[in-house]
């Protein structure tokens, strides 16, 4: 039988960690019988023909489920995905043997974003860049990004900027509009530039809704991201790992991120401050979720853009504890007049390209 090298390698700040050679994987639909369970707790034997699921909106909690049958066919809820087993035998480098087995299923988080950038807090204070190659655009599709295979861009045009007002009125609708020196480099939804929006007429999906839902995504966010970096310091963009348009990552950042020369694909969560310059690029989701700031490190140039959808959020005071309701303000410190709440980089950006 042949042995395999590990697809576990992993290339991280520059040193590369080898997993351990395999002799097979398998992969099964999971069931009762397979996993020894009394999943619907029916106190039946187990059964071996209907196919496991997990349904990550079963209340009380997130469980693996049962699914009702019509036929011979499996009838879950929406919110559930099929669970597999996964079996794999590894050879150790002292030459001894493992078996591992996992339980399995994807995840969706159903995010769905009002905005190319979607603003979240009180009392901003903003300040866009003055960049004559700098636009902002809410239609999807837009800029430059590899095609997503079996992706064809069709959702409507959004709104470039989209703003949450948790103390009602328009103040942060005026605060971000006054900010813009380029107006006109606004665009999307059918608005007349700049083309900026606040909750009256965006709808946020219920996880990014509160400090509180925000601070359960992330940690379910990280519980399968791709890596959780760093644990203290600030982390670079060489210490993510390579991603591509078919393969892209979900990377979580506890801390502070300078993504530098840096283009990523997929899934960003930044929960301190988040820094980039003109050769920055993300080809996904960004999360700026946490300190909600963020800085601009150049002071102009680059060819890079970010494509897909940006949201900021303050969901923590000064001492770093969970706000019970929203942090009083998503600014950035007074030098750094080109923040996140601006960052859909040199170029422009449609609301879902991944």
């Amino acid at each position: 039988m042949q042995t395999i090298a590990s697809a576990s390698t992993v290339v991280s700040g520059g040193t590369t960690y080898y997993g351990p050679l395999f002799k097979w994987v398998r992969i099964t639909p999971a069931t009762e019988q397979s996993i020894r369970t009394d999943v619907d707790n029916s106190g039946l034997p187990w059964n071996n023909n209907a196919p496991l699921y997990f349904d990550g909106a079963h209340l009380p909690n997130p469980s693996l489920i049962v699914p009702p049958m019509i036929g011979p066919n499996p009838n879950p809820p929406a919110t559930a995905k099929q669970a597999f087993e996964i079996t794999a035998l590894a050879v150790l480098p002292n030459g001894s043997q493992k078996t591992v087995q996992y339980v399995v299923a994807a995840q969706t988080f159903n995010l769905n974003f009002p905005s190319a950038l979607t603003l979240s807090g009180k009392n901003m204070a903003f300040s866009g860049p003055n960049s004559n190659v700098y636009y902002a655009d809410g239609t999807d599709g837009t800029g430059n990004p590899p095609a997503v295979p079996g992706c064809t861009p069709n959702s409507p045009s959004k709104p470039a900027i989209g703003v949450t007002e948790p103390q009602g009125g328009t103040g942060n609708l005026t605060s971000v509009i006054a900010g813009l020196p380029r107006p006109d480099h606004y665009t999307g939804a059918g608005l007349p530039t700049p083309s900026v929006s606040d909750i009256n007429t965006i709808n946020l999906s219920p996880q990014l809704q509160t400090p509180a839902s925000l601070n359960q995504l992330v940690k379910d966010i990280s519980l399968v991201a791709t890596v959780v970096t760093p644990t203290t310091g600030i982390a670079q963009g060489s210490d993510l790992p390579a991603s591509s348009v078919n393969s892209p990552a979900t990377i979580v950042v506890n801390g502070n991120l300078n993504l530098s020369s840096y283009v990523g694909y997929g899934l960003l969560v930044v929960t301190g401050n988040f820094s980039y310059n003109g050769n920055s690029g993300w080809k996904g989701i960004v999360l700026v979720v946490g300190d909600g700031t963020t800085t601009f490190t150049g002071l102009g140039g680059g060819n890079q853009e970010f494509d897909g959808a940006i949201f900021v959020a303050s969901i923590k005071d000064t001492s770093g504890n969970l706000c019970p309701n929203w942090a009083t303000s998503v600014s950035t410190s007074p030098e750094a007049v080109e923040t996140a709440f601006t960052t859909i980089a040199a170029g422009s950006t449609g609301p879902s390209q991944f």
